[in-house]
């Protein structure tokens, strides 16, 4: 007896899972059309913020890069020694005295 509730139940469930199977199956077509019609939307959006994050990125290196030469430039190229002879600085430097 107690197997045969246990077939039925699988029954049961066997069928519910076949015709979970059978809606999702028909609506597979109209949710491919769906993805890609929002491909094709974001796709141009992520090209943008693409070309822009690069160009972001180009500026915040020219930034840093104009930031260091203008303290290289006020700390004055001329004479940068220290007592001990090293030179004061740079980032060598920096990492030899430590």
């Amino acid at each position: 007896m107690r197997i045969l509730r246990k077939a039925v139940v699988l029954g049961f469930a066997g069928l519910g899972v076949y015709k979970a199977w059978e809606l999702a199956s028909a609506n597979i077509d109209t949710l491919k059309e769906r993805t890609n019609l929002a491909r094709k939307r974001i796709e141009p959006a992520l090209v943008e913020a693409e070309a822009n994050v690069e160009a972001s990125v180009k500026e915040a290196v020219a930034s840093v890069a104009d930031a260091v030469n203008d303290a290289a430039n006020e700390a004055g190229g001329a004479d940068r020694s220290t007592d001990n002879g090293q030179t004061a600085g740079t980032i060598h430097s920096a990492s030899r005295s430590a």
